[in-house]
């Protein structure tokens, strides 16, 4: 084999390599914006700049909004112990017990 032939050959193979990766990526981007138009992102109407929620907006947003739950849930699951233990307290449980 000549030396542009070796040389073509890896060149084919860096192609085909280059591809590959840009048909992953390509999947990869997919994969992402399909989860975060399932997050229901802010129709452009809704918005001031009269544009579709970007996805780190959204991703922003839905993690803001979890962490509210989450604390939300927080609270009430401490207020419902308060409120066990002051029934447990009131029936001469104890509560504490």
């Amino acid at each position: 084999m000549s030396n542009i032939t070796v040389g073509l050959k890896e060149w084919e193979d860096l192609m085909k390599e280059a591809e590959q990766r840009i048909k992953e990526l390509d999947a990869d981007y997919r994969r992402v914006i399909r989860e975060v138009l399932a997050c229901d992102p802010r129709p452009a109407k809704d918005r001031a700049d009269d544009q579709l929620e970007p996805p780190w907006e959204v991703v922003a947003r839905v993690r803001r909004e979890r962490d509210e739950a989450r604390e939300q849930l927080t609270r009430a699951l401490h207020d419902l112990d308060i409120a066990n233990g002051e029934i447990a307290r009131a029936a001469g449980g104890g509560g504490d017990e």
